[in-house]
């Protein structure tokens, strides 16, 4: 059997492949943390009925209880239940990462806070000591309302700050990236693999023009060369981050307030590496321009 999607046939078999090694990681996770597999049958039966209403409407209109089940395979009666029930959990970030990554955006972002090679700056505590260049100051660019010590607080316990000999705060990461709070890593744990996921399968079903997706892929190197991309892909998606941030948070503040600021982006990098399994990618067909395409030395 095969689906067609954007002028090109893919085997139904060729797509299960795909997502085997999509599921693989994830499974780790839900098995990590308890999650069991009726439980995940009871998310991926609300998420069908959820993603048919939502995407495969018919004449703008929304689907029928009977054409849902036709596109699932969800019993009708279950289609109706888990469409009056509707989303379960509410996607909202934690309040402590959208707050916190707001203030890291500007702390990276604005010269105030930034030394000459553009590196954040250790800030002293409090206003009574740095004045504007404080974490306190930097703090209450933000949101005036919110005092600076729990947020240190947290933020020492997060991993995401350390204080100095001369007690001034100091960001351990060049992003928001919690290393011990479970509840924001998991946010961002669900947001960027959902972007990038998206990104692919917009790319592959041909739906808008052909979005961001890049990657270099070679499967046989030694440890020490993988240590050498490594070292230099951080350097580099380090360095690309922060560009994107500091134009981001320019652009933010001038388009505050603004009828049409209504859309979202994310850009993010990974670097992965594990054992070859000696498997390579299909070559490329001479003609090949979507932009999903990856391959040994290929971007």
């Amino acid at each position: 059997m095969k689906q067609k999607s954007a002028g090109l046939e893919i085997s139904t078999e060729v797509s299960f492949r795909a997502l085997r090694k999509i599921f693989r990681p994830i499974v780790k996770y839900m098995i990590a943390r308890g999650i069991t597999f009726p439980a995940v049958t009871q998310l991926l039966k609300s998420l069908y009925v959820e993603v048919a209403n939502d995407e495969f409407p018919l004449a703008d209109r929304r689907a029928t209880d009977s054409r849902v089940s036709m596109l699932t395979g969800i019993h009708r009666g279950e289609v109706k239940r888990l469409t009056e029930d509707g989303a379960a959990e509410s996607e909202t970030a934690p309040a402590s990462v959208s707050l916190g990554a707001q203030v890291v955006a500007r702390w990276i972002s604005d010269p105030l806070y930034l030394d000459v090679d553009a590196n954040p700056l250790p800030l002293p505590r409090h206003a009574s000591d740095g004045g504007d260049v404080s974490f306190e100051s930097l703090v209450a660019t933000i949101r005036r309302d919110i005092r600076s010590r729990p947020m240190l607080d947290e933020w020492l316990r997060l991993g995401v700050v350390t204080l100095d000999d001369s007690d001034r705060v100091c960001l351990k990461t060049k992003a928001f990236v919690p290393q011990k709070g479970s509840e924001e890593k998991a946010f961002y744990f669900g947001q960027n693999l959902h972007d990038h996921i998206a990104v692919c399968v917009n790319n592959m079903l041909g739906e808008q023009d052909s979005l961001l997706e890049r990657s270099v892929y070679y499967h046989r190197l030694t440890p020490a060369s993988i240590e050498t991309l490594k070292k230099l892909a951080t350097e580099l998606g380090m360095r690309s981050v922060q560009e994107v941030n500091r134009l981001a948070a320019q652009l933010d503040r001038l388009d505050g307030g603004r009828p049409d600021a209504n859309q979202r982006m994310n850009f993010g990098i990974y670097f992965f590496r594990g054992a070859s399994d000696d498997t390579a990618p299909p070559p490329l067909e001479p003609a090949e321009t979507k932009s999903n395409r990856r391959g040994k030395g290929k971007y």
